[in-house]
């Protein structure tokens, strides 16, 4: 450098074009690190974005594997309840009706029927339940009147429903819509064979 009065310009010139170069240097660093930012950011958005869906579509995957896992337990749990609902009933009615005398197998307007007789001042009254178009039916009535099994009101879909009586046994035998066939036998204190009403 040199110390005369243009020197100062010459080495303030130096100084200024050295600084020049230093901020084009930073402007370019600037520049490239924006350049490696940017591509390091799409670069974090797409392994961001990638990593979503591969969630995304786990979840879809579970969703879907749980919903047919639900459907054939809603499935199942139907078809038991028809099989069991349907005795249950029966059973019930039995057992509230079992009586002496009360309680018998026979034939309803051509239809198999369990026959449960109670009286009401002196006249006496039938509940019929017997299987007729498909449905389990079932009808309330005085012995005085002669109906028709479709009077009877459907309880619930089946394709058969049976009842023998034996022995004090009754025995019954119902294949719900599904085809599936239960059985149950009870031991009845009025089990007989009905004359037909």
């Amino acid at each position: 450098m040199r110390r005369n009065s243009g020197g100062a310009a010459v080495e303030t010139a130096a100084a200024g074009d050295g600084l020049k170069l230093t901020q084009k240097a930073a402007a370019a660093a600037v520049l490239a690190g924006r350049f490696w930012m940017k591509r390091e950011h799409s670069v974090d958005v797409v392994f961001t974005l990638a990593l979503f869906a591969v969630f995304a579509v786990s979840v879809l995957l579970v969703l879907v594997s749980a919903s047919k896992g639900y459907k054939s337990i809603a499935a199942a749990t139907e078809r038991e309840y028809n099989q069991r609902t349907a005795l249950a009933y029966i059973t019930a009615k039995v057992r509230h009706y079992d009586t002496d005398g009360t309680v018998s197998a026979g034939d309803f307007d051509g239809c198999n029927a369990l026959i449960l007789t109670e009286d009401y001042g002196g006249v006496p009254y039938h509940t019929y339940i017997y299987y007729y178009d498909g449905y389990i039916r079932e009808l309330f009535a005085s012995s005085e009147y002669t109906l028709e099994a479709t009077a009877g009101f459907a309880i619930m879909p089946a394709r058969a429903l049976s009842f023998t009586m034996q022995d004090g046994m009754l025995s019954i035998s119902c294949t719900d819509e599904n085809g599936a066939q239960t059985e149950v036998s009870l031991a009845v204190r009025s089990g007989r064979e009905a004359d037909t009403p």
